[in-house]
């Protein structure tokens, strides 16, 4: 506890050096704020869709209807995209995983439209 005395009988000796040590935790603390709130609206947190009941993902299936997660090829995703006749639009998109974190580890999930 006298420590902590000392140090406050020291900053109100120095009101010059206690100025310039507040406002520098201030801007400091400003900017680390600023910045995470941008990070996490921008890539933290996901987008809106206007309709999510809309989109869909389409897995490549084997032959008894179980899901192939195989890569697709630049040309068989144009040819999908040129022949498409159901879907306003189409997106790929490349290496994308989603893990949950439990208590047990990092666990991929997979989600499905039933």
């Amino acid at each position: 506890m006298n420590d902590l005395k000392f140090a406050f009988r020291q900053l109100l000796k120095n009101p010059g050096f206690t100025a310039v040590a507040v406002l520098t935790l201030a801007l400091g603390i400003g900017a680390n704020l600023a910045l995470f709130t941008i990070l996490d609206d921008q890539f933290l947190r996901p987008r809106p869709v206007l309709r999510p009941d809309e989109l869909w993902s389409i897995v490549p299936a084997d032959a008894s209807g179980e899901p192939r997660f195989l890569n697709f090829s630049r040309p068989y995703y144009d040819a999908i995209r040129q022949s498409n006749r159901v879907f306003k639009d189409l997106l790929s998109i490349d290496g994308l995983t989603e893990k949950l974190r439990t208590s047990d580890g990092w666990e991929e999930i997979f989600g499905h439209r039933h």
